[in-house]
């Protein structure tokens, strides 16, 4: 039996459509008659796209390390498109978990070099 939506009085299933064909279809509002883009809105980037940039970025060291500072319009495209920015790169294939850790380490590893700098063979200055 089909549940129903309260809210629409339309049924609830498997055919719902997903945030990546929702923002589809929202992107066609924001284009004037004619296909020009309304003033001040800017590009944006396909579904495809975001997944496509988080992966090569994803193939250089470092490349998705700070990317809200790096690349926020990427950032803030992959987060309205999948919900959060974790899921974004989930969903690109990346193993995010790993990618944590290795942050982690890093900030780590900065912390303690920073914590003692005789051991950078600075000495006493």
């Amino acid at each position: 039996m089909t549940s129903i939506d309260t809210h629409t009085n339309s049924p609830v299933g498997a055919d719902e459509p997903t945030a990546a064909s929702n923002h589809a279809a929202a992107s066609n509002e924001n284009h004037a008659p004619g296909g020009t883009r309304r003033p001040g809105r800017p590009l944006e980037m396909s579904a495809d796209e975001v997944l496509q940039t988080i992966r090569q970025r994803a193939a250089v060291e470092e490349g998705l390390f700070r990317v809200h500072l790096t690349a926020p319009a990427l950032y803030a495209r992959a987060r309205r498109l999948f919900g959060a920015w974790s899921a974004a790169v989930r969903e690109a294939g990346v193993d995010y978990e790993a990618l944590q850790g290795a942050a982690r380490a890093r900030s780590l590893q900065t912390r303690r070099r920073r914590s003692h700098p005789a051991r950078r063979g600075r000495g006493n200055r």
